[in-house]
C-alpha cells in the first residue's frame, strides 16, 4: 500500500481533520490477532508466576521471558498503529490535531486504567494488605501520574495492578510522539536518531553502573515503539525493504525464532539489545499479517479477532482474577502434578477473564468509545 493509496482509503472513510476515527473505523487486518496472541502469552506467564498463591511450583514459563516478549510485541504494535494513523493525518490535513489525538487516547485507555487503580487502592487500604496508609498512597501516585514504570523499575509491586506499568510507558510515548511526527521533515531519520540515542543512553548507564537509572530507561520502551513507527513509515512509503520483510524465507526464519524462544527460552546475542532485536522480529510479523497478502501465517480469524478486541480488558483484569481464584480455592488440595495444575489454572483464568473482559468492553468501555466517535465528528 503506497502512501497515496492509503490516503485515498483514509479519505473514503469520511474522515475529518483530527478525526482518525471516522464513521467506519479504520482497520488493518491481523492486528487483533496479534493482540490476542500477545495477551494469551502474558496470561500464561503470569499464571505460572503466581502458582505460589496456590502453594504449587511454577513450571518455568515466566523464566523463559514470554511475558516480557509479549509486552514488547504490544509496544511495537502501538508504535506501528499510532504512527500509521498520525502519518495519514499529517499527509491529508498537513497537520496533526493534538487535542483530538489526546482525547482519543484518553477515552480508550483511561476508563479501565483508573477503574483498576481505584479498585486496587481500596483493596490495599481496606483489605489489610499494606500496613501504612501514607506509604501505599505514595505508591499509587506513580500510577495516578502515569509513571508506574519508575516504580516497577525500582522493583515496586502493587498487586493486582503491577502489569499496568506498561500503560504508563505508552502514555509517556503518546505525550511527545504526535509532535515528532508533525514537526519532523525527515520522519525516518528522526525515528532512527531517537532509537540510537535511547540505545546509547542504555549502554552509558549500564557501563557507568547507574543501576537505577538504567532500569528506569530500560523499561521505558521508546525504542520498541519507535521501531513500530519505522514499520508504519516503510509500509506507507512502500519502501524497498518491504521486499525483504515480505520474503517467505524472512517470515519462516522469524516465526522459527519466536517458536524456539517460547519453548526453550529467550535468544540472547547481546543482553542489552534484546528488546531491540525482538522488536524487529515482531515488526516483521506485524507488517506481514497486516499488509502482505502472501503472509505465510494469518492472524485474521473470528476467534483471534474477538480476543484481540477485548485484549485490553484481559490484560487489565487477569491478575485480579488470578488473586480471586487463589482466595476462592484456598484450602483445596489438587492431587495432580504441577504442569497439569498450571495448564488447568490457565484455562480456568481464561474461562473467567474472557466473559469479564467482554462485558467490560460491551457495557463499560464502549460507552467511552462511542463518546469518542461523537466528539470527533
Amino acid at each position: 500500500m503506497s502512501l497515496t493509496l492509503a490516503i485515498k482509503k483514509f479519505a473514503s472513510l469520511n474522515a475529518k481533520p483530527g478525526g482518525i476515527e471516522p464513521k467506519k473505523p479504520f482497520y488493518l487486518p491481523g492486528l487483533n490477532g496479534i493482540r490476542a496472541i500477545a495477551i494469551l502469552i502474558i496470561v500464561a506467564a503470569h499464571t505460572d508466576e503466581f502458582t505460589y498463591l496456590f502453594h504449587r511450583h511454577a513450571i518455568g514459563i515466566i523464566g523463559k521471558g514470554a511475558a516480557v516478549h509479549a509486552v514488547t510485541l504490544f509496544f511495537v504494535l502501538s508504535g506501528y498503529l499510532i504512527t500509521y494513523l498520525l502519518m495519514l493525518e499529517k499527509e491529508k490535513f498537513k497537520k496533526i490535531h493534538y487535542r483530538k489525538f489526546y482525547m482519543r487516547r484518553a477515552l480508550r485507555i483511561w476508563p479501565v486504567y483508573f477503574l483498576m487503580i481505584s479498585i486496587a487502592y481500596i483493596i490495599h487500604i481496606h483489605g489489610g494488605i499494606t500496613p501504612e496508609y501514607k506509604v501505599i498512597t505514595a505508591y499509587f501516585l506513580y500510577y495516578l501520574f502515569f509513571i508506574p514504570n519508575i516504580f516497577f523499575a525500582a522493583r515496586g509491586i502493587l498487586h493486582p495492578i503491577t502489569p499496568l506499568w506498561s500503560i504508563g510507558v505508552e502514555e509517556q510515548f503518546y505525550a511527545f510522539w504526535p509532535f515528532v511526527i508533525n514537526k519532523a521533515k525527515n520522519i525516518l531519520g528522526v525515528m532512527l536518531a531517537i532509537i540510537a540515542i535511547y540505545f546509547c543512553t542504555k549502554i552509558v548507564l549500564q557501563y557507568a553502573h547507574f543501576t537505577t537509572l538504567f532500569k528506569i530507561v530500560n523499561v521505558t520502551r521508546i525504542d520498541s515503539m519507535a521501531i513500530g513507527g519505522i514499520g508504519a513509515y516503510l509500509v506507507l512509503e512502500r519502501h524497498r525493504l518491504l521486499s525483504i520483510i515480505y520474503h517467505r524465507i524472512t517470515q519462516v526464519i522469524c516465526w522459527a525464532l519466536l517458536i524456539y524462544s517460547l519453548i526453550f527460552g529467550a535468544i540472547h546475542i547481546f543482553s542489552i539489545a534484546d528488546s531491540e532485536l525482538y522488536s524487529i522480529l515482531f515488526l516483521v510479523f506485524i507488517l506481514n499479517v497486516s499488509t502482505n497478502p502472501r503472509t505465510i501465517i494469518s492472524t485474521e480469524n473470528k476467534v483471534l479477532n474477538f480476543l484481540g478486541k477485548i485484549s485490553y480488558g484481559l490484560f487489565a483484569y487477569h491478575m485480579s482474577i488470578l488473586f480471586l481464584l487463589a482466595y476462592l480455592l484456598r484450602g483445596i488440595t489438587f492431587n495432580i502434578n504441577d504442569t497439569i495444575f498450571v495448564i488447568g489454572l490457565y484455562l480456568l483464568t481464561l474461562i473467567v477473564a474472557i466473559p469479564v473482559a467482554y462485558f467490560s468492553y460491551e457495557f463499560f468501555e464502549k460507552r467511552f468509545l462511542n463518546l469518542k466517535q461523537k466528539m470527533l465528528r
